[in-house]
């Protein structure tokens, strides 16, 4: 059903919120520090969620009525998000002495990086999309079992499943032109 929206409006979104989601606590902390500064710790503790609340409930608005489809931007923001995790959850996972977490993060970044490019060329079906946003959101959070089992298992699931998409958008690309070029109902 198209409603007006680009390709991947609706992922763009998502991950715009994604993103974002990482940028309220910032707000919400530097701004109850200020107020708490000024007015006491407690009327600083309440503006602090005041102003977090404020920022998501500005944040929604805003990425839902200026976001029509999904952007090159759009397609880098999980691999510069895996990098950022992988940079800042880096002390904890030579604290665990597990060095594969931080370079599974950002591979399985840079596979959903992939997988949205190639989404936005209009050949993927949406389904594709899954396990590897699965596997990213996992792997960006600083939780592991205690092997790197886990970490081998969904990142070869990861790959495996960047190999099944470029088979499919290659046998779909095939004989396709710009002037006739399937659409993907979103």
């Amino acid at each position: 059903m198209n409603n007006g929206y680009g390709v991947g409006a609706e992922i763009a979104k998502g991950l715009r919120g994604c993103c974002s989601f990482f940028l309220v606590p910032v707000i919400a902390i530097c701004s109850g520090i200020a107020i708490g500064q000024n007015a006491g710790v407690a009327l600083g503790i309440l503006g602090g969620i005041g102003a977090g609340f404020a920022s998501v409930f500005i944040i929604s608005i805003t990425i839902g009525k200026l976001t029509k489809e999904l952007t090159y931007v759009d397609c880098l923001i999980p691999l510069i998000v895996s990098i950022i995790s992988g940079v800042v959850f880096l002390p904890v996972s030579l604290f665990t002495a597990s060095l594969f977490s931080t370079a599974t993060c950002i591979i399985a970044g840079a596979l959903t990086s992939l997988t949205l490019f190639i989404y936005k060329t209009r050949v993927l079906n949406p389904i594709f999309l899954v396990f590897p946003f699965l596997v990213f959101i996992y792997e960006i959070l600083p939780i592991e079992l205690p092997t790197d089992l886990d970490n081998i298992l969904a990142l070869s699931g990861n790959t495996i499943n960047q190999f099944a998409v470029f088979a499919f958008s290659k046998k779909r690309i095939e004989g396709v032109t710009p002037s006739n070029q399937p659409k993907i109902p979103e």
